[in-house]
This record gives C-alpha cells, structure tokens and sequence, in this order.
C-alpha cells in the first residue's frame, strides 16, 4: 500500500489534483479532451442585399437561440431570424475598448464612461445567455473582421473559444460592379486596402500612395475631398479612379469613373451614402488586348499622319480626353470644351455607357461658329452621331442638351449657368480678314498659340478654364 502525504490538504481535493496529475501521465491534452463545440459566434452577413449571405451563416442562424445586431441588419436579414430572440446592439461599443476612462479628459472621459457602461450591459448579456446553454451569435455588415465594429468580441471572449463566420465584403462587391480584375494591370499586381487616416496611425494615405499600386479606400463617411486631396501627393492628376456606391445592392449600385483630376468636379457637391468605395489604380483602364496588339511607337507616328493635324498647343495638366477633343474638332476652343463638358453631365446623370445607348437633342442659338463648334463636344463626350442617327439640333433661343438613356427611360436637361454664358460670351472671333491672313501659317499655326488674345482671353486658356472648373459652376443638371 503507498502511502502519500498531503499535509493540510483535504482529502477530496487531493483525489482531484492526483487525477488531474495523471491525464497528464498519460500523455493526454486535458484542453482537447474538455472542449466543447463553441457557444459564440461573430457572423459576416455581407454587403447590400441579403442574398449575398453565405450558406454557412444561414446554417449558423439557425442553430443559435439568441442573436445581437442593429436596427438595420435585423429588418434587411428579417427572413433568417425568425424564432430567434433578437436584442439591438451599437456598433460603436468598439470605440475606447482597452481603455480606462481615468487616463482621459473632460468631454473625451464623458464619452468613453457612457460608451463602457453600454459595453459592459452587452457582455453581461452575453454571458448570462451563454451560462443558460443558450448559443449566441453577434452579426455584422459584410466580412467582420475587415474594418468590423464587433472584432473586439474574439479578444473579450475568447474564454468561449469563439468562432467567425466569414462574409462577403463590400470590397468584394464593389470589384464585381467594377468588373475588372483589380490585380492585374500592366505594372502593377498588389491591392493596399485602406482607410480614413485615424489619429497615431503611420500608414498614412500619402505614405501608402507612394507605392502608386493599386488602392482601395474604406471611406465611412470621412470627407471626399480629403481623400483625393490626399491620394493627389504621389499619384498623377490622370491616374485612373472610381466610385463605388452601395456595392452589393442590386437595384441601388452605381460605379462613377474618372480621373484624380476630375473625379472631384465629377462628384461635386453630391451627398454620397455611407456605403461607397474609392478605387486608385491603372487596373481601371487596362486591357490585355490593347497590350498584346499595340503599335509601336513608330506606327502610331505613321498612322497619325494619315490624319489631319489640329491646332493645339498641349498642356501637361491636360487631361486626356481634351486632346482628344482638340484632334476631333481641330483646335481647343471654348465653345466646343463646353459642348464636351455638357455631354459629360448629361450622360453621367442618365447612367449611360455612350455610343449606342443614348439619344442626345441640342437645342440653342448654333448656326454658325464658334457657337457652333458647341455640337461637336457634345458628340465627343457622348458618342452620339448624326451618322447613328441618335444626335440632332434644334434651332431655339436657349442652349440645353437633352440626354436620353434608350436602356432605362431615364432623362436629363443641361442647362449652362449665367458664368458659363458669360465666359463664352467673353470670346470674340477675329475678324474673316485676320483669319485668312493667319490660315497661310499653316506650319506655326500662330493663330492659335497660347498667347495669341482674343476678346481679352487665350483661345486655349479659355477652353482650359472650361475644362477645370466644378460642373455645378457652369451647369444646370435637371
């Protein structure tokens, strides 16, 4: 018989620790052998509509007894949550989480107290719910643990050994209304996902853009302008950039593509939803094909003689699409600049792709130039043509441009502002003598160099300050 001495231990408690001794004699893993399938769950409900959900959420839905989520998410997911036991819970309990409320100042220790006490009632929530043999399940919008409110959850329950169900994220959806493959573009293969520059962070947009690959920025809510002014540090004002707005939801979704130079006067003074993405990258604009079959530089020369040359003294702050409109229409003027930016709004404000899915009727004084030149922006920036058939002029007293989406029904009017008028009113052509007396200079085209005047402005300055100025300043957009 052995005998063990346990001096000042009781008996019962000894048996225990002489048990508990031997799993561990024995090679086994005390932790294995107790574990139990996991009462919490952080679940991804993903983004937009709520049949982007994941097969495995629904099953989790419906195994838990009690769910915690926000006014929101419980109408939108309303279909998976019947039966269950469902309470309100903020999204915000995330912020000061660590935190002790001693260590801050007035208004700022106010906050965080009232954010600890309404934190503190939610795990006493939880655990009493989980010492009930009740499973619990806390939902989030997309992916919770990309920028996900309730991630702080896994730290402050990690006794229960919780488990996440991945989600679909908004980033996901906004890729698919983009349609196009964000990591592959001609220079570039890596995507830096990012947000609003939070105070004590180093990865600061400005520094992440020197990187010039391609960038997704999570906005919530913080100040466009900030973001391009930002992004604008290191990348090109010609650098491609989209908008995703709502991802996700079928019938809401919408994609808004510029340039770094133009996206701001494109947004304007628009109030955008929470639910919207900014895209920085050349992958918007890349095309394999366009790679594989391009002409070398010496061809492009070569064909480019083939067509006639305009006249037009290029900037470096130029964007692409006003050379183009200079090669289309043979100089940079103001009127025809106008004409471009207008069929820009309108186009945008019906949602049309160009070409082939929009009818255009401008109306206005534009029987002869320069007035005239008004018509061949419009068909630039459209795509509409005389030749389809889906361009045409009326003869009135007002200049308006009627826009038409033949897919959706949708319609706008575009009407200049009293600054536009007057800016083009400003521009005096020059006498027929002058002009052909300039048309011999052919070679130099002195007519049209930068600082030629006339009525008081350069011909290129005027169409260039057209080109730049916000679309609210010299459009009616109705």
């Amino acid at each position: 018989m052995v005998r063990t001495r346990c001096s000042g231990l009781p008996a019962a408690l000894f048996v225990l620790i002489l048990a508990w001794s031997a799993q561990f004699t024995a090679g086994e893993d005390v932790t294995a052998a107790t574990d139990k399938p996991t009462r919490f769950y952080l679940v991804g409900m993903g983004p937009g509509d709520p049949d982007l959900i994941t097969v495995r959420a629904t099953r989790v839905l419906r195994e838990v007894d009690v769910v915690f989520c926000s006014q929101a998410l419980k109408e939108k997911s309303a279909v998976y949550l019947k039966g269950k036991q469902v309470a309100n819970v903020s999204w915000r309990l995330f912020q000061y989480y660590g935190k002790d409320p001693r260590e801050l100042e007035g208004e700022e220790r106010r906050r965080c107290e009232e954010i600890a006490h309404l934190r503190d009632r939610f795990i006493g929530e939880v655990r009493r719910a989980i010492l009930q043999g009740r499973t619990v399940a806390v939902l989030d919008r997309g992916d919770p643990l990309i920028y996900g409110p309730f991630a702080w959850c896994l730290e402050e329950f990690r006794d229960l050994k919780p488990q996440v169900v991945a989600g679909l994220s908004c980033f996901n959806a906004a890729n698919a209304a983009l349609r196009r493959g964000i990591t592959t573009s001609e220079h570039t293969k890596s995507v830096i996902l990012t947000a609003t520059d939070w105070p004590g962070k180093t990865d600061t947009i400005d520094k992440l853009s020197a990187h010039r690959c391609t960038m997704v920025l999570f906005t919530m809510k913080a100040e466009f302008k900030e973001f391009i002014d930002k992004l604008s540090v290191n990348y090109p004002p010609q650098t491609p950039v989209a908008v995703v707005k709502r991802a996700g939801y079928l019938d809401k979704e919408e994609v808004l593509e510029g340039t770094l130079g133009t996206i701001a006067d494109q947004v304007g003074e628009e109030k955008l939803p929470f639910e919207y993405l900014i895209y920085v990258g050349d992958f918007l604009t890349h095309r394999c094909k366009n790679v594989k079959n391009s002409v070398s530089h010496k061809e492009f020369e070569q064909a480019m003689c083939q067509l006639p040359t305009p006249r037009y003294q290029p900037d470096d702050s130029d964007p692409p699409w006003l050379a183009y409109a200079a090669q289309f229409h043979g100089h940079l003027g103001p009127w025809a600049t106008a004409g471009l930016r207008a069929g820009m709004a309108g186009r945008r404000a019906v949602e049309a792709v160009g070409y082939f899915d929009l009818e255009v009727t401008i109306e206005g004084p534009l029987v002869r130039p320069p007035q005239s030149c008004f018509l061949d922006g419009v068909q630039v920036s459209t795509g509409a043509t005389l030749g389809k058939r889906n361009l045409k002029w009326v003869d009135t007293d007002q200049l308006c441009v009627r826009v038409k989406n033949t897919r959706s029904g949708k319609t706008a009017e575009v009407r200049p502002t009293a600054k536009l008028t007057q800016l083009l009113a400003s521009f005096k052509p020059r006498p027929k003598a002058v002009e052909r007396a300039d048309a011999g200079d052919h070679d130099d085209h002195r007519a049209d160099l930068p600082g030629r005047k006339r009525g008081g402005h350069s011909l290129e300055a005027l169409a260039r300050q057209i080109s730049r100025m916000p679309e609210k300043e010299i459009f009616r957009v109705e």
